[in-house]
């Protein structure tokens, strides 16, 4: 008798939900004092693109490429990196 289970075939899926989720619902935060339906409607035009931007790129991807545009990233990224490359 063994005590060792099989691992689920999907644990090392890389999860993108909750990236999805903002950038659907994002906009629609961000626009809700302008219109409801004008949020709503960029982030359904703006899921798709994204969607296909990060298909098989590592996680954090789209972190990457907005400090390389120079936009701050706080204190999500050490200090001590000096360089990012993805």
């Amino acid at each position: 008798m063994s005590d060792v289970r099989e691992a689920p075939r999907h644990i090392d899926r890389k999860n993108r939900t909750f990236e999805y989720v903002i950038v659907l619902f994002g906009p629609f935060y961000l626009l809700h004092t302008l219109s409801l339906w004008l949020g709503l409607m960029v982030g359904v035009v703006a899921l798709p693109f994204y969607v296909r931007f990060v298909a098989g790129k590592q996680d954090g991807y789209m972190l990457h490429v907005l400090y390389g545009l120079g936009l701050p990233a706080g204190n999500l990224i050490s200090r001590k990196i000096k360089r990012l490359s993805p």
